[in-house]
């Protein structure tokens, strides 16, 4: 099996490569340096760039189109495509209701459903669900693709759970965020693998994660905070309680 899954998807041939008398099947070098690279500049704007320069992470983009850019990959490759998006609904929208419905009705029931965004509450929804499809790309158009790429063929189960374990560190220190991310990341990397489609993931993170901000208490959320404007809420909270 070669050690990239989807090569049958791909609307254009995929760039020559020097070491192209390899074996297919070797783990691609640079694959790795790509995807940690991409992980480590995207914690430095997290940590040391957002507060200064917000719109800062549009320069990370640079590098990941030129990415797929240099390896021939399409918009439909990778998942912003027709196909499979029915079946999608069909196999996992009972799953996706579910997990968007049963924190709306606890927020209900324990009266901490909270409408105070600064958006009307269906445009936050249309809103989260742009916002969540750009992020679906990345941890699965990006990340779970350069890291199939990297592994080898009796390593490719292992991609799914390796891309959601980054996905959570970006959402450090925000314990909510880190387990939320995980584990709807592991199912959403593993459902890309399958379904290969980025609109119904990014429709289902926006519903998903709308029900989770709107419920969810902002001593237990963090109001959604990551990185050091996590720490200086935390720090907040704190002060209060004294």
């Amino acid at each position: 099996m070669h050690n990239r899954m989807y090569w049958p998807l791909r609307t254009a041939p995929p760039a020559a490569s020097d070491d192209a008398s390899h074996d297919a099947s070797a783990p691609r070098t640079a694959d790795a340096l790509e995807a940690v690279a991409i992980f480590l500049l995207i914690l430095i704007h997290i940590w040391f760039v957002a507060r200064h320069i917000k719109l800062a992470w549009l320069v990370i983009l640079v590098p990941v189109i030129y990415s797929h850019w240099r390896r021939g990959e399409s918009f439909a490759w990778l998942g912003f495509r027709r196909e499979n998006f029915v079946r999608c609904l069909r196999d996992f929208a009972p799953l996706m209701i579910g997990l968007a419905g049963v924190p709306l009705a606890l927020g209900v029931w324990f009266g901490t459903l909270h409408l105070s965004s600064s958006l009307r509450p269906l445009s936050f929804v249309v809103y989260y669900c742009v916002w969540g499809t750009f992020q679906q790309y990345a941890l699965n158009g990006f990340f779970v693709n350069r890291l199939s790429g990297a592994a080898a063929p009796n390593e490719q189960r292992w991609v799914p759970l390796l891309a959601a374990i980054l996905f959570a560190a970006v959402h450090t220190p925000n314990w909510f965020l880190v387990s939320v991310t995980f584990t709807l990341g592991l199912l959403c990397a593993r459902i890309y693998v399958t379904y290969r489609n980025l609109f119904f993931l990014g429709i289902a993170h926006g519903l998903i994660g709308s029900a989770l901000y709107l419920t969810v208490p902002d001593w237990i959320s963090l109001h959604f905070f990551i990185g050091p404007r996590a720490l200086r809420y935390m720090a907040t909270l704190a002060a209060t309680r004294m």
